[in-house]
């Protein structure tokens, strides 16, 4: 796994932890957003915070299918790799 890729996934793992009370050490890339029970307010704040920390736009179209931490993981790390990295 490269650095950024465990950065974003643990960044959303923290925050999968924190605002919705799971165990932090059972969150995986195969865990499911909807088995995590992340409601669409927290899947918003999710996504800003990603948007933010990692210097990043993700569009509605780009986040609506994503199913998994690791899917999740995989659109912000494509997303870095094709636009201007700004301060993290």
């Amino acid at each position: 796994m490269t650095e950024l890729r465990a950065e974003i996934q643990s960044r959303i793992a923290d925050f999968l932890a924190n605002s919705c009370g799971m165990d932090r050490a059972a969150i995986s890339a195969a865990t499911r957003l909807e088995d995590v029970d992340v409601d669409s307010l927290e899947f918003v704040e999710l996504i800003q915070i990603l948007q933010n920390q990692f210097g990043v736009r993700l569009s509605d179209d780009g986040v609506f299918g994503v199913r998994t931490v690791g899917a999740l993981t995989d659109l912000v790390v494509s997303r870095s790799a094709s636009e201007p990295v700004r301060g993290r």
